[in-house]
Formats: C-alpha cells, sequence, structure tokens
C-alpha cells in the first residue's frame, strides 16, 4: 500500500516539475523570438499572455471546471474509501494480542485488543480532500458573478455576432 502512495506522490511531482520546464520552454523561444526581430531591425512582436485578459466567461469556465473536478475527486476517494473498509480479521487481532502480550501488556489489555472492534482501509476523511479544487471552484464562480454584476454575460452575446453559425 506504502507503494502506490509513493508512486502517486512520485507521478504528481513528475507532473509539476514537467508543466514548469514546458512553461519556462515557452518563456524561452518566445524571448528568443524577440531578439531575432531586435537583431534583423524588426518590430518586437505583440505577446499573446500580454493581450489577453480574463473575460467574465473564463470565470465561469474555470470555476466549473474545478468545482465539478472536486466533486469527482470527492466522489472518487469516498467510493475508495467504502470499497476498502473493512473490519480487521481475526488473525490479525490475534497477532496483535500475541505481540503485545509478549511486549508486557497485562491479560486486560490482550482482552481489550481482541474484543474491540477495528477497522482496515482509507480513512472516510480521505474524501474531504476533493473540498478544496471544489473550494476554488466556487472562488471562480463568485468572481463570475461579481464580474457580471449578476446579470447574463454581455460578451457571449458579442461572440455570437461576430462568429454566426457556432
Amino acid at each position: 500500500m506504502a507503494a502506490i502512495y509513493a508512486v502517486t506522490v512520485l507521478a504528481v511531482i513528475v507532473i509539476v516539475v514537467w508543466t514548469l520546464w514546458l512553461r519556462h520552454r515557452r518563456h524561452e523561444l518566445q524571448h528568443r523570438e524577440r531578439m531575432a526581430a531586435l537583431e534583423k531591425g524588426m518590430p518586437i512582436p505583440a505577446s499573446p499572455i500580454a493581450e489577453a485578459r480574463p473575460i467574465a466567461r473564463t470565470y465561469l469556465l474555470r470555476g466549473l471546471t474545478w468545482l465539478f473536478s472536486g466533486a469527482g475527486v470527492a466522489v472518487f476517494l469516498l467510493g475508495i474509501t467504502i470499497s476498502t473498509h473493512r473490519p480487521t480479521e481475526l488473525s490479525t487481532r490475534l497477532w496483535q494480542a500475541a505481540d503485545a502480550r509478549r511486549n508486557g501488556a497485562t491479560e486486560a489489555q490482550v482482552q481489550a485488543l481482541l474484543s474491540e472492534q477495528s477497522y482496515e482501509g482509507l480513512p472516510a476523511g480521505l474524501a474531504l480532500i476533493g473540498v478544496i479544487p471544489m473550494a476554488f471552484g466556487l472562488a471562480y464562480l463568485i468572481a463570475y458573478r461579481v464580474e457580471t454584476g449578476g446579470k447574463a454575460d454581455s460578451s457571449s452575446e458579442a461572440s455570437e455576432k461576430t462568429l454566426p453559425g457556432i
């Protein structure tokens, strides 16, 4: 079970590092493009990132994406938690009692170990990890609501006029 956790953490680290490297590479290529334009005496190309200002629909899309991704993660982890939640087997409890007896536990402590009902598996609280991306989604949806002032997004009407049939 520890190997699964280690592989998961390693995969997340690899994805984050790879994403950061790709972003660095993109900025490096933009810098080279600008330097080449300066050397040739041409005007510096405009940065698409600097020109792009998020519109209200962007906040709506991001909010819904984060919200439903978080809900999906929560449901997934809850399903795994429920499917792995089972009572501790008798053989495991007997082994724990024998180990406690070897380590000097009293007979009352050994009886308590044998009589208590314990469970194996992932804790149910693990599903609460999905609340984190859901909070990001709610923040974006609040930003969308504030940006639009509670009325429909006017940029959608403008995009329909400029892009007929789409």
